[in-house]
């Protein structure tokens, strides 16, 4: 597996990759996906992103973006898209630890927060980033009240 910064000619696979995972987890908590919305903001994620490939294929991505932290004003990577095609879940925790090596050397940051899809398999999440080191910092639940999204 080799895992490198994402560039335009991944995009397609990604947006593959994007529906996948709306298709798996997303549609029970009710987002839409706009693949003309979600092409539109790949470059925007693109310097911050990575992508796992394997056999010219890809097979995973990491992205997400830098922002300033409002408590401190520290630099905070925040995750905003993992996803491991299924057949290759095994390699996800290579992929996350080669995205922490590119968070911290590559855009000198030094704090990462991930989240987690809240179904059934939480408890092994939770094991998982505990493993790795993680603390939970918070957890979060939507609700669709109905507003306009104008």
């Amino acid at each position: 597996m080799i895992v490198r910064a994402v560039i335009e000619a991944d995009f397609p696979e990604l947006l593959e990759m994007i529906q996948l995972f709306e298709k798996e987890g997303c549609r029970k908590y009710g987002f839409a996906f706009d693949d003309g919305y979600v092409l539109k903001n790949m470059p925007y994620f693109a310097p911050t992103s990575l992508v796992a490939v394997e056999n010219g294929k890809v097979i995973g991505v990491m992205a997400g973006v830098v922002s300033a932290s409002p408590l401190s004003g520290e630099s905070v990577y925040q995750q905003v898209f993992w996803y491991m095609r299924k057949e290759y879940r095994s390699h996800s925790a290579e992929l996350l630890e080669r995205a922490e090596e590119f968070i911290a050397g590559t855009l000198k940051v030094r704090m990462i927060v991930m989240c987690a899809s809240g179904d059934e398999r939480r408890q092994t999440k939770d094991r998982f980033f505990r493993r790795k080191g993680y603390k939970l910092l918070e957890t979060h639940y939507i609700k669709n009240i109905g507003g306009n999204d104008a």
